[in-house]
């Protein structure tokens, strides 16, 4: 019965990587388009006009943090006994981040709170989202539930979460206590374009890790569970130590 039960749940939860992965993808390419054309439309005309692309990211990324739960739950059944005291504080990480950034991103959607709100509850979300994508990954290696392949790239995606929401909610609170210090950084970094270029070079990888690390490692972790109901008899004797 634990075998059955576990297999109705990682299968579960692989459907569900790949519907969060589709979401993701949605969510990605609906940002990109607001910022190439709406957002430049409001600032030139400076009123906020409809807006079709900027809501629909904001309600991909709603749906996408929630439909991550189930592999949270997931690859903690999949880690080696030896290991599941860790595994069990990383997913516990993961479900926290995962339901701070859901609901942020729910009051955002739903106008209680504004985005200069919703912005640093999004990056605390983050941080931790990429703490328990960093260990799963590397205690899903271990256990030899995933691939090398998989877990470096969970790993690497986990890595640019974590360092990209802390350096931007550095500086977003930076800017909160004093705007004029970031005004100052500006004015220095332009008269900088070295310290730009490097900025960029540091920024790339984790761009590059939203917008395509993210749908590739659900999409891979989603083929993973399916495919692969052996995990289940093994969880069973997880169960039972």
């Amino acid at each position: 019965m634990v075998a059955i039960n576990a297999t109705r749940s990682l299968r579960y939860a692989g459907w569900s990587a790949y519907v969060s992965a589709g979401l993701s993808i949605i969510g990605a390419i609906a940002l990109l388009l607001f910022y190439a054309l709406e957002a430049p439309r409001s600032l030139a005309t400076g009123s906020d006009s409809q807006q079709v692309f900027g809501p629909l990211s904001d309600y991909a990324g709603l749906f996408q943090f929630l439909t991550m739960l189930p592999l949270a739950s997931a690859l903690h059944q999949l880690a080696s006994a030896r290991n599941q005291r860790l595994s069990r504080v990383a997913a516990i990480l993961g479900i926290a981040g995962l339901l701070t950034a859901a609901l942020a991103q729910l009051l955002l959607v739903a106008h209680v709170i504004n985005f200069v709100v919703n912005l640093p509850i999004v990056l605390v979300g983050m941080i931790l989202i990429g703490v328990w994508l960093v260990v799963a990954n590397h205690l899903g290696r271990a256990s030899g539930a995933l691939s090398r392949r998989l877990s470096l790239l969970g790993e690497f995606t986990g890595a640019m979460f974590a360092a990209l929401g802390g350096l931007t909610l550095l500086f977003t609170l930076a800017n909160a206590i004093n705007p004029t210090a970031i005004e100052n950084l500006g004015t220095f970094l332009l008269d900088n374009p070295l310290l730009i270029g490097a900025i960029i070079v540091v920024f790339t990888p984790a761009l590059l890790a939203y917008l395509a690390g993210v749908p590739i490692w659900l999409i891979g972790v989603g083929r993973r569970l399916l495919a692969n109901s052996a995990f289940a008899p093994a969880q069973s004797q997880y169960a039972k130590q």
